[in-house]
């Protein structure tokens, strides 16, 4: 009976540890909305405008607008990839500019509570070396 129990035991705990993997949150899940980002010439910019991050368990999307003036400015998304304090975007789709779909961007992030701190440079064919280094703040 004991070698039983034993084996039912050890072919449960892979799928419990499976199980329990799967449904465990990333850190990176949730709405957020950019409160700034450092400019290329090292400024820090305060948003004016609504720049919403969605992310899911695989999926990310983005959106930026203006609310006050009813203008919708751009929006992209795709897959990601989330481990020991790197980000990966894989873009699928760019709204202002498909010469960028298929581009990934590796992020180094710190999240701190309610705060996202990532940066990295996105390696672009069509305008080079871009330096993005954003601040998120967590709504949902």
């Amino acid at each position: 009976m004991k070698t039983i129990s034993t084996q039912i035991l050890l072919c449960l705990l892979p799928l419990c540890f499976t199980l329990w993997s799967c449904s465990s949150k990333k850190p990176v899940e949730g709405v957020w909305q950019q409160q700034y980002y450092i400019g290329q010439d090292g400024d820090t910019i305060q948003r004016t405008n609504s720049y919403l991050k969605f992310v899911t368990k695989e999926r990310f999307a983005w959106m930026d607008f203006v609310p006050e003036q009813k203008l919708f400015r751009g929006a992209g998304g795709g897959t990601y990839k989330y481990k020991d304090g790197k980000y990966i975007e894989y873009l699928e789709y760019y709204i202002a500019d498909s010469t960028l779909v298929g581009d990934s961007i590796v992020f180094d992030c710190d999240i701190k509570g309610d705060t996202w701190h990532h940066r990295g440079t996105w390696h672009t064919k069509e305008y080079g070396d871009l330096v993005i280094n954003e601040v998120w703040k967590r709504l949902e």
